[in-house]
């Protein structure tokens, strides 16, 4: 792993200890603001565009839209990590109800990444 990446499991329980990290370290939660948003500013970005009767286009917005879908996954399910890592090592029934939020929001966007792909990709068979 980078050094530069804090570990959902050393971010929790440096944490839970007072400790803190440099600026120079990617916690979990940073790393899953940045991911927000970025793309979320990506999705602005695409909003709006008219694609009838440019295929190419189209299929240029919806790989932004995809890849912005698959970015807001990941956000969702660090920040579902870290409460579940908190949970399991420390009980708060809080921190259970958080982490199955963002993992059900994790869902979500991984429903649109399907939603977006499935009508112009061919599905590949499992072989």
């Amino acid at each position: 792993m980078d050094p530069d990446y804090v570990s959902v499991a050393d971010f929790v329980e440096t944490m839970h200890e007072g400790g803190s990290f440099g600026v120079d370290r990617i916690t979990p939660p940073i790393l899953a603001e940045q991911l927000e948003r970025d793309n979320r500013e990506a999705l602005r970005l695409v909003e709006g565009i008219d694609t009838e009767g440019n295929a190419s286009l189209m299929y240029e917005v919806a790989d932004v839209k995809a890849w912005a879908h698959l970015g807001l996954h990941l956000a969702e399910k660090l920040k579902g990590a870290v409460a579940l890592h908190r949970y399991r090592l420390y009980g708060d029934e809080e921190q259970q109800q958080v982490a199955i939020r963002h993992l059900q929001q994790a869902l979500a966007h991984w429903d649109q990444v399907v939603e977006i792909t499935r009508p112009i990709y061919r599905d590949m068979p499992l072989t």
